[in-house]
């Protein structure tokens, strides 16, 4: 799985600017897009653009706009036939998050971290009814879409001072590698279900965050991911109750957009400068913006917040200690992965 460093003052100093108005657009985008999903039209595009590095790839725009919305179609298409018999979507599922899994892990390819993230939004999605598969298909493709758009405009507007184009260099799993990929597999699919019973379907974009430590290579990495998921939690959510004190006193759209603006910038400069791990400060805005528009959408605002940060732990704690928990159990099938240096900065 790739980590991206990180960014360079001196290659790109537009960073923390891009990251705030991105954040602003794409709550903007709510408004336009009418959406019925807003906590995934801010978190996706906020977590993407917050992973560039370098001067503009198309490529990856790419994959983002074009990419992305086809593989929701057809997968969407694959749970709309399989949810009726509920063994085949299990087994759909399994064998979805499997490929997945085992393409981000063996090549440290985002294209399988992608799938894996679409099938859990699809799988949980067409396990409430066929509509809410649709609603989730639909804001898949849109917010994709826009995104891609939005992130063009950016870097046209607000363009990285380097025109070296960066190159990712993932890190790979080479110890037990399918069979790694067949317990990662199994405790997310598990996982799946569990969000099913637990989670209303606008919040489900809150709960992916059991997903991304899995697949990343060998113990410690996976451990270090959900060590900065819940800090970044911890940050984002600290940030999230005076913005909504804000919006409590100045009930305008508007000043919520500069709110997350300013957020953005802010965290974008941490991401830069900041003493702790830049990837804790990508989780800390992707979580001040997905519980901030949840918060606001709901009656009981530390309601959300309290099952913001509980999910959070649960999932991504749990998950982690299940595949550990597995591993040490069955040593004869799992070898340990040597301990990983991490992305220089």
């Amino acid at each position: 799985m790739y980590v991206a460093p990180r960014p360079r003052a001196e290659d790109d100093p537009l960073f923390p600017l891009r990251v705030g108005a991105l954040c602003a657009a794409m709550f903007a985008a709510i408004q336009v897009l009418d959406t019925q999903m807003p906590a995934l039209t801010l978190a996706l595009p906020a977590a993407f653009v917050l992973g560039l590095r370098g001067a503009f790839n198309i490529g990856k725009i790419i994959g983002l706009g074009i990419a992305a919305p086809i593989l929701t179609l057809v997968l969407s298409w694959i749970f709309a036939v399989t949810r009726e018999i509920p063994w085949l979507m299990i087994l759909t599922t399994f064998v979805l998050l499997l490929g997945g899994i085992h393409l981000a892990r063996q090549r440290g390819n985002n294209l399988g971290f992608i799938i894996a993230i679409i099938t859990v939004l699809l799988s949980v999605m067409s396990l409430q009814n066929r509509a809410f598969l649709h609603v989730i298909r639909d804001e898949l493709i849109t917010d994709s879409i826009a995104a891609a758009i939005i992130v063009t405009l950016l870097y046209l507007v607000l363009p990285p001072k380097t025109k070296i184009i960066h190159d990712d260099r993932p890190q790979t799993a080479t110890q037990s590698l399918f069979a790694g990929s067949v317990l990662r597999a199994g405790v997310a699919t598990a996982y799946c279900f569990w969000l099913y019973l637990v989670l209303p379907p606008q919040d489900l974009i809150i709960a992916l965050t059991a997903l991304f430590p899995l697949v990343f290579p060998g113990r410690s990495a996976m451990i270090n991911e959900a060590k900065d998921r819940l800090h970044g939690t911890v940050i984002g959510l600290a940030l999230v109750m005076p913005a909504l004190v804000i919006f409590a006193t100045v009930p305008s759209f508007a000043v919520m957009a500069i709110v997350v603006a300013l957020v953005g910038v802010g965290f974008g400069w941490g991401v830069m400068h900041g003493r702790m791990p830049p990837m804790v400060y990508q989780f800390a805005t992707t979580t001040m913006l997905a519980t901030t528009v949840t918060a606001m959408a709901s009656d009981i605002a530390m309601q959300a917040l309290i099952s913001r940060f509980a999910l959070t732990l649960t999932g991504a704690a749990g998950a982690v200690l299940a595949v550990m928990l597995i591993e040490e159990t069955f040593p004869r099938f799992f070898k340990r992965e040597p301990t990983l240096e991490p992305t220089p900065a």
